[in-house]
């Protein structure tokens, strides 16, 4: 937790550099006109504007705040360890487990072009895959390809909802956990209460399934909704009947679900998902 807001620290200490390197670029042109290709940045009032205007549309989507962490128990009884082994990402008691991998892809660039794990990674590479970290095999691709890290990517919602939508039976009541401490979150850091995990702390909303599709990133001017790539989904997800669990760590290249043996086999029988058992 310390090293993150070191981290938070750093980049808002990086930002007020630019802001003033901008604004003696400006001071110095101003006799002359304004200098050609001076990035505009962004005031802290404008910021806050634009996270409002985001969580306004979080709860446009349906999602509501909770505030009775009750429903939470039975994740904080089940996860007790941080990084450990699955038990430490989803709770352990399920009959079945898997590792889905998250697209490596060049993201911003047109035509977006993914690559799958089973084409990078070489088989020496198996205790880096099984910890689902990308960065050992950065120079096996091109430039700019890498796979999400943190969040559930736009591309593989639809077939994760697809496998996991039949395995519950309260699709239309379902939680959702956000990091607190994402930058550029519209959720308002203030907000409390706040599922604590070892390691983690997370702002919890409730909805249907589909609010997985939700976008917890803020919007820049002018833009009503982020390209994929910028996207921030919900990190923790579950039913209300328990009937499974996923997580996206914030640190992984891939995200982790537990659940019944037909709920796992559906997820990877998928031939949208590259997924494994653990």
């Amino acid at each position: 937790m310390i090293r993150q807001w070191l981290a938070y620290f750093r980049m808002r200490a990086q930002i007020r550099r630019m802001q003033r390197e901008f604004e003696r670029k400006v001071a110095n042109a101003s006799a002359g006109g304004a200098p050609k290709h001076v990035t505009r940045f962004l005031t802290e009032d404008e910021t806050d504007v634009l996270r409002e205007d985001g969580f306004e549309r979080v709860r446009a989507a349906g999602l509501v705040h909770v505030t009775n962490l009750s429903v939470c128990d039975w994740l904080v009884k089940s996860i007790t360890t941080f990084a450990k082994d699955v038990s430490s990402y989803v709770p352990g008691h399920f009959d079945a487990f898997a590792k889905v991998y998250h697209p490596i892809s060049n993201h911003d660039v047109e035509p977006v072009r993914t690559l799958r794990w089973q084409e990078v990674v070489p088989d020496q590479g198996e205790r880096a895959v099984q910890r689902m970290w990308f960065d050992p095999f950065k120079d096996l691709v091109p430039d700019g390809f890498e796979p999400r890290r943190g969040t559930l990517p736009f591309e593989i919602i639809e077939p994760m909802l697809a496998a996991l939508r039949p395995a519950t039976t309260t699709p239309d009541e379902c939680y959702f956990g956000v990091w607190e401490g994402f930058g550029g979150s519209v959720v308002p850091q203030s907000l409390q209460p706040r599922l604590q995990l070892p390691a983690r702390g997370y702002h919890v909303f409730r909805g249907t399934i589909d609010e997985i599709r939700v976008d917890f990133n803020f919007c820049f001017p002018g833009q009503t909704s982020n390209k994929p790539w910028r996207r921030q989904s919900a990190n923790i997800w579950w039913p209300a009947d328990h009937a499974w669990c996923v997580l996206s760590e914030i640190d992984l290249h891939g995200t982790y679900v537990g659940g019944s043996k037909a709920c796992i086999d559906a997820l990877l029988a998928s031939s949208e998902l590259e997924a494994t058992y653990v």
